[in-house]
């Protein structure tokens, strides 16, 4: 294998010659010199640029096409460029947990013989939302393409949306009382879904008739696909012009050079030691309808995190003492772990340099088989995995910030993401027809508090840090609801010299339905899941207030008297429950 060129290896050897060029130098697929950027450091970054810039725009124009509020309105969308073997040469913005997610699914393919069977082929469609092949959870439905020039494989253009209907158990994307795979909803294991730059028929048949709102899935796959089309033409006349030898050749050195990038930053930013922490997640469910008999129906996860940091610069986070996966929807996969890696450093870190996979490799991840981190059963469920990722790589945000403050940068300490409820619901829509949806306006959360100032109100998610909470007509347009306000809650972020960002409410009425399935996830709803950094106070638990059935509001808006449209300042007696009579 040694003496072959790169080109005339098969798709699997070549990765598995990368992974072990790796191993053996501690370089990305061997490269000990970055030989192109030394030569023209000027044409190095331009075309990296471009590249950036492709993934931006394919994004921002698949986001046009979208039908789904989650994408269009909020930018739960990202796009990447890949290299033959599967690893990230660049990205886009958005939801940036997902591009070393879609490395694995890719990586999975080529590992698992698809060169020979189903076979790689220019105008192939691959799709996945299998979290043990490399997603996050069910609702996370990726695409890629492969990249062929003149006969040869060149690369991959990929894309990823958060879907806001699954086909699960309970209606919406993140199935919360899904207790095993099997109930979460619509799997797409690594399937070859087109062909010829088209979606086969029979897959958005199997779509149609396996998901409740199928409209959003498919053309969302549509403008998936129009994006990664649209990365693959740039990628290709690129190439045309720089030739196909310096392509290869770059696209590694890209890597590496993030590669090195990383850990001169973490150098820069950070001291080295040992570093921990830890945090809890709580969720009662005892006695509440619909939660099965498999597992304990009430949960505390303790999880303690090790950070070392070594004095070249490499992160290792060690989960050892967390506890096993359980029979509920809060699982994650090692795929789900990287993704949250990737999205913490691309935003706490890279804020400089080639930010691609190469920042993922400067890292490191023990996670003890067996534990909701790593299962050693793949038919558990993770269709709410962010249920305990999110604390978790809060807790890693904290560690980072110690480390920055202790260097002297104050300025970049950030204590953090929290849980924010996850709003979905189901049934009939006010146009008569079936419906199911998740409520994606949670993506406008608080931030944790900073050290020199405030937090962000109602303006991040550790998931995807430029996140919106769409316009509310547009989410009356989809649900059977209607609006009667929208505000941020005072002092909700907490107390402290510097609070964390303040978070939002929002009142609804029920509207021309006759049957709504709503429920919440994703949060901690009896204990801190999130600590605060010097001193500082947690971030709240969740605040939930009950429907109301027959309710007088619609009397006390013909009498033109006030609407309770937020909870109020009385911890113990909400104006909802003060200014509205009812069930």
């Amino acid at each position: 294998m040694l003496d072959k060129p790169a080109s005339a290896l098969r798709l699997r050897e070549r990765l598995l010659d990368s992974e072990r060029l790796m191993e053996e130098t501690g370089c990305y697929d061997g490269i000990t010199e970055l030989t192109l950027r030394n030569q023209d450091p000027l044409k190095f970054e331009t075309l990296h640029t471009k590249l950036r810039a492709y993934c931006v725009s394919a994004r921002e124009m698949a986001r046009r096409i979208s039908a789904s509020p989650g994408v269009r309105e909020v930018g739960e969308m990202v796009v990447a460029i890949y290299t033959p073997e599967g690893d990230a040469i660049a990205l886009s913005n958005g939801i940036m947990v997902h591009v070393h997610t879609m490395s694995r699914f890719i990586k999975w393919m080529i590992k698992n013989g698809y060169e020979d069977n189903p076979r790689i082929r220019e105008g192939d469609i691959f799709a996945n939302n299998d979290a043990f092949i490399g997603t996050v959870q069910v609702p996370d439905v990726m695409d890629v393409v492969p990249i062929f020039h003149e006969g040869t494989l060149v690369g991959w253009a990929g894309a990823v949306c958060h879907e806001l209907e699954a086909g699960g158990i309970t209606p919406g994307g993140d199935v919360c009382l899904a207790q095993e795979r099997f109930t979460e909803g619509l799997f797409v294991c690594a399937e070859k879904i087109g062909e010829n730059d088209e979606i086969r028929r029979d897959y958005v048949i199997r779509c149609e008739r396996n998901l409740r709102m199928p409209i959003y899935w498919v053309l969302d796959e549509k403008a998936k696909v129009a994006s990664c089309i649209d990365m693959r033409e740039s990628v290709k006349q690129l190439i045309s012009e720089i030739g196909l030898d310096y392509w290869m050749k770059v696209s590694k050195e890209f890597i590496e050079e993030g590669r090195r990038a990383q850990l001169a930053r973490t150098r820069q930013l950070t001291v080295p030691g040992i570093y921990r922490g830890h945090t809890f997640y709580g969720h009662v469910t005892a006695g509440k309808p619909g939660f099965q008999l498999l597992g304990d129906p009430d949960w505390l996860y303790n999880i303690p995190i090790e950070m070392e940091i070594t004095t070249d610069g490499k992160i290792t986070m060690d989960f050892e003492g967390t506890q096993p996966w359980g029979y509920h929807s809060m699982n994650c996969t090692p795929a789900g772990m990287d993704g949250g890696m990737f999205v913490t450093l691309t935003q706490h870190m890279n804020f400089e340099g080639l930010v691609n996979d190469g920042a993922w490799m400067a890292t490191e991840l023990k996670l003890p088989h067996g534990t909701w981190t790593n299962p050693d059963n793949e038919m558990v469920a993770t269709a709410t995995s962010w249920a305990l990722l999110l604390p978790a790589y809060g807790v890693f945000q904290r560690l980072l910030s110690r480390s920055f403050v202790a260097r002297g940068f104050v300025e970049e300490a950030f204590v953090g993401q929290v849980n924010s409820p996850m709003i979905e619901m189901g049934g009939e829509s006010q146009y008569g027809t079936p419906f199911g949806m998740a409520h994606f306006e949670c993506a406008a959360a608080g931030s944790g508090a900073l050290a020199i100032k405030d937090g962000l109100d109602t303006a991040y998610v550790g998931w995807n840090p430029e996140s919106d909470m769409g316009n509310i007509e547009v989410w009356e347009q989809s649900m059977p609801m209607v609006y009667i306000g929208r505000s941020i809650v005072p002092n909700s972020g907490g107390a402290g010299k510097y609070r964390g960002g303040c978070s939002f409410v929002s009142t609804w009425l029920i509207n021309k339905t006759s049957h709504l399935r709503l429920h919440t996830s994703e949060h901690s709803s009896r204990v801190f899941d999130n600590g605060g950094m010097c001193g500082g106070y947690p971030a709240p638990t969740c605040q939930k207030h009950r429907a109301v059935r027959n309710s007088d509001i619609h009397e006390l808006a013909a009498k033109g008297e006030p609407l309770a449209h937020a909870p109020g300042i009385d911890p113990h007696v909400s104006d909802y429950e003060r200014n509205i009579g009812g069930d």
